[in-house]
């Protein structure tokens, strides 16, 4: 009776869905992997000094 008078699915027009949205999981998995990136980030600008000899003529010095 209600595509008679204009309800949902009225005019041959199908429903739209309703999303569930994304799931709790997919949220956590990606401010995981968030600070993953950043902390891998800041161990790359912390550690960019690590074993390195400055200036260039000091380099020669190094016992191997």
């Amino acid at each position: 009776m209600d595509e008679l008078h204009g309800g949902p699915g009225a005019h041959g027009q199908p429903e739209i869905p309703v999303s569930a949205g994304t799931p709790v999981a997919v949220h956590i998995l990606f401010v995981m992997a968030l600070v993953l990136i950043l902390a891998q980030g800041l161990l790359t600008v912390l550690l960019a000094g690590f074993g390195r000899i400055w200036p260039a003529a000091n380099s020669v010095k190094i016992p191997l």
